[in-house]
């Protein structure tokens, strides 16, 4: 199951708390993952102390899926390509992406529908959870680049969530302001959409949205959702859309065509601290 929470401009979600704060464990049997959301788990490396993410062995990002390149594609990139699309690419986390993923959360802005801005340790944190859940879950949140250039863009991927006692996977996205409005976030959303289906084998996509959030609900039609119910997570109205596997709408793969469509939405939701 997935969860696909999208929003206007850089927000906060479920998705990125819930990984920030460490609520995220998983076990694997089999060929199947079965995911439990828990206590925080145990850190690895010297995160909040010294400011300086240290990358772990295996940390790949769960780099095992059909489609990827087996190098960088991008001029400037600096890592391997999990999911590509005609304009983007998406790959790990590295420690050298702390200085741009802690300018989106310093942005006031791009944060509006955080409870405030993060700082540049709260950052490293957040990051090293993404390491982990790689480990963990065999996928997180990825970076999505320009491929022409290898900007950094934002991120899109997939974090294990818990909606009204289900347990489910959020595919939450984030782009930078600076390039809100030109098409990327739905680009990458339904890239990730058809690697959570047909790569790591899902059947069900949900996606979190607060109903002021118009701009998320075109988003999530355009990945082909349905509004399925409304409710509260996180002490905030949500409403909930969804789409089973067999429903999806063909063809709908992200091309250059996507560009100039609904803003650049970014996850919808986020829970109050």
């Amino acid at each position: 199951m997935l969860i696909l929470a999208l929003t206007h401009g850089c927000r906060g979600s479920p998705a990125t708390d819930r990984l920030c704060s460490g609520q995220i464990t998983s076990e694997r049997q089999s060929s199947l993952y079965h995911f439990s959301i828990s206590g925080p788990p145990p850190r690895h490396g010297e995160t909040l102390a010294t400011g300086v993410l240290r990358p772990r062995s295996g940390s790949n990002g769960g780099l095992s899926a059909k489609g990827e390149d087996s190098a960088s594609d991008s001029p400037g990139s600096t890592g391997t390509t999990l999911i590509s699309t005609s304009r983007l690419r998406l790959r790990a986390y590295l420690p050298a992406d702390v200085d741009e993923r802690a300018a989106m959360f310093a942005d006031r802005q791009t944060m509006r529908y955080y409870p405030r801005t993060k700082s540049r340790d709260e950052t490293v944190a957040w990051i090293d959870r993404n390491l982990l859940s790689y480990e963990r879950n065999g996928f997180g949140l990825w970076v999505v680049e320009l491929k022409s250039t290898g900007e950094f863009l934002g991120e899109c991927g997939l974090v294990v969530q818990k909606v009204d006692g289900a347990r489910e996977i959020e595919l939450g996205y984030s782009i930078k302001r600076a390039r809100w409005g030109q098409g990327f976030a739905p680009e990458a959303a339904i890239a990730c959409r058809d690697h959570a289906f047909e790569v790591l084998g899902l059947r069900r996509l949900i996606s979190i949205i607060h109903p002021d959030n118009v701009p998320s609900q075109a988003v999530a039609r355009k990945v082909g959702m349905r509004h399925e119910k409304d409710t509260q997570l996180f002490g905030l109205p949500q409403r909930i859309y969804s789409l089973d596997a067999p429903d999806m709408r063909r063809p709908c793969r992200p091309t250059s065509r996507s560009a100039g469509d609904a803003p650049d939405s970014v996850r919808a939701t986020r829970r109050s601290t």
